[in-house]
């Protein structure tokens, strides 16, 4: 998958369609937004790889579906950290959060530093930076 393939373009749909339901209680993504949360801000790869592949995949496909997730739902994924969501819940394995699995106040505030951090990394492309920079904001408009 690359960010200007068809595949990518019906992955980020689905993932914002399916942000928005779950602001309005239609369907819950909480494992789903976990599992992109994880992808693109949790992998060690992305600030230690050296092979340029494997940073750009997650530079341009899963941080933008993170940022996504962030810019759409913010204000759910920020109750779900609020209440810990998730905790018992194996989810995908992160390389570089070491803390409870599932949502948590401590771990909404790593993924903003990890936004703040890979908005800045050298393979980033305009998109990347720019939904880095949005998800940032809304990240900031939640009381913490």
């Amino acid at each position: 998958m690359t960010p200007d393939s068809e595949e990518f373009n019906k992955w980020k749909n689905l993932n914002g369609v399916l942000a928005l339901m779950s602001n309005e209680g239609l369907v819950a993504g909480t494992y789903l937004a976990l599992t992109c949360l994880t992808l693109g801000l949790e992998q060690e790869n992305v600030v230690t790889s050296k092979t340029k592949k494997g940073v750009k995949t997650q530079l341009e496909i899963h941080l933008p579906i993170a940022a996504l997730w962030v810019a759409t739902s913010a204000s759910y994924l920020y109750k779900l950290s609020v209440t810990e969501a998730c905790l018992d819940e194996a989810g995908r394995e992160s390389t570089t959060w070491k803390g409870a699995k599932g949502y948590s106040l401590e771990r909404w505030a790593f993924w903003k530093e990890r936004f703040a951090a890979l908005k800045s990394h050298q393979f980033i492309m305009l998109e990347g930076k720019t939904s880095a920079e949005i998800a940032i904001s809304q990240m900031n408009s939640q009381a913490i």
